[in-house]
This record gives structure tokens, C-alpha cells and sequence, in this order.
């Protein structure tokens, strides 16, 4: 494994914070992808997969919405 492919909560946890950040910043309901895509391009490191499970668990928590 990489040393720029960390893992583990610390990255987790940066994954949602970046997430949070993008659904917070956006004029209007994103959709996951492109959620994902303006999270990578906020921070290149992150790993879409990473990203995907973010979005779906900061929903699922009722912290962001998402457009369908």
C-alpha cells in the first residue's frame, strides 16, 4: 500500500468532512455523483469508493441531502 493511500478512520473522517463541505457549499441539491466528483476536486487523495460510502452514511443520518 501506497503511503498516499492511507486508510482507516482518520480517513473517514476527512472523507465525510470534505463531503459535508461540498453539500454545504453547492447552490443547489447535488446528486452522489456529482458529490463525488466535487469532492475529488476538492481533495485529490480521496478515494471515490471512500466518497461513495460517505454520502451514503451521512444521508442515511440524515446530515445531507441528496438529489436523486
Amino acid at each position: 500500500m501506497r503511503a498516499d493511500q492511507e486508510r482507516g478512520p482518520s480517513s473517514m473522517a476527512r472523507t465525510r468532512a470534505v463531503v459535508r463541505t461540498v453539500v454545504r457549499d453547492a447552490s443547489a441539491p447535488l446528486t452522489p455523483a456529482d458529490i463525488r466528483h466535487l469532492a475529488q476536486r476538492h481533495d485529490p487523495s480521496l478515494n471515490g469508493l471512500m466518497v461513495a460510502i460517505a454520502v451514503a452514511d451521512l444521508k442515511s443520518e440524515g446530515k445531507i441531502r441528496v438529489k436523486a
